[in-house]
């Protein structure tokens, strides 16, 4: 007897528990099966990036930089590539002086050295601090197939210096010059770039494996 009613005790609990779920299934359900409106995922493609070759530049001569980017981006929610909805593409561009070690820092902003032409697209500078970050906007190309920028950085002034990205780009030059920067060693390691920016410093400690950096010099 006291096994059946354990039992019977058990179904009751058992029922109890199962009725609201069953209640309730058509309101989750309802809920499960209405429309959600998810903000698109977008995935833009690299900019491809070319440059002057270098290394080493006159004060009179121009390094052009030369920007160019797919209009179509990847949207993740219908896994297809659709247009760009936005009229450009803005890369951040940072304009660095190279010098000697001073902390983890061997860089100071530089964007104030040049004079900038601009061919294609244009340019703005980063409202956070002017001393370095500098944007490149491109434009759509008469193709309609590329957004494309095209910006000269005329030196004013002698040195080394260093052209740093900070969105998903691929330089396409085959030489970076990277090798200018063992002349700047942070804690004797020659392939260190510490890059200071109104006071803030970000390190790249291999330059050779981000691949984000152009480096020259003007005489």
């Amino acid at each position: 007897m006291s096994c059946f009613r354990s039992k019977q005790i058990s179904m009751k609990t058992s029922l109890k528990k199962t009725l609201p779920i069953i209640a309730a299934a058509p309101l989750l359900m309802a809920v499960l099966c209405e429309k959600v409106d998810f903000e698109p995922q977008l995935i833009a493609n690299e900019t491809r990036v070319t440059l002057s070759q270098g290394p080493s530049f006159m004060t009179n001569d121009t390094i052009w930089v030369f920007g160019r980017v797919s209009a179509m981006v990847f949207d993740e929610g219908i896994l297809d590539s659709i247009r760009n909805p936005n009229e450009t593409i803005q890369d951040v561009i940072e304009v660095f002086k190279l010098q000697q070690e001073d902390g983890d820092s061997n860089t100071t902003g530089a964007l104030k050295d040049f004079d900038l032409i601009i061919r294609k697209g244009k340019t703005d500078v980063v409202e956070k601090c002017s001393e370095s970050g500098l944007i490149a906007i491109g434009v759509l190309a008469e193709n309609e197939a590329n957004y494309e920028y095209e910006i000269g950085l005329l030196g004013n002034v002698t040195g080394d210096f260093v052209l740093s990205w900070s969105g998903p780009v691929s330089l396409e030059n085959t030489n970076l010059n990277t090798a200018i920067l063992e002349n700047y060693p942070v804690k004797e390691q020659t392939n260190f770039l510490g890059l200071t920016n109104c006071g803030i410093t970000s390190t790249i400690p291999d330059v050779e494996a981000s691949r984000d950096e152009f480096f020259f010099t003007i005489n």
